[in-house]
């Protein structure tokens, strides 16, 4: 019967946008900041890795919210359980600019998957 049954789940759409800055230092008012050498102080100190799901869950907004930084995201779409760190980890990107923190996403269907060795090196 309809009254055993759970109740339907509801989706609320959410809209994440960023906040100008504030302070007083040229990068805030869009100009070069001449103590940034290399013009990368404002990538992104955070790395997401991971599946679709971090992308089409919105998984990313969630993410900068909670911890108030930039991601840079990184997920795949079908990688499964280490596609994207794969990836990511051979990229010479990340050996040249190296985040502070890594999150890495996993589904949990993911961790009932069969082991599959996998090189780094391609």
């Amino acid at each position: 019967p309809l009254r055993w049954q759970p109740t339907p789940e509801s989706v609320a759409a959410t809209v994440f946008t960023e906040a100008a800055a504030t302070g007083q230092g040229a990068a805030a008012k869009g100009g070069d900041d001449l103590d940034d050498l290399l013009g990368d102080s404002q990538l992104p100190n955070v790395a997401l890795i991971g599946t679709s799901f971090s992308r089409n869950s919105n998984f990313v907004g969630f993410l900068q919210m909670a911890l108030g930084a930039k991601i840079g995201s990184f997920a795949k779409d079908g990688g499964k359980f280490s596609g994207s760190a794969r990836d990511y980890f051979a990229n010479p990107a990340f050996t040249q600019t190296p985040p502070k923190l890594v999150v890495w996403e996993i589904p949990e269907r993911d961790l009932q998957t069969p082991y599959e060795a996998i090189s780094l090196a391609r």
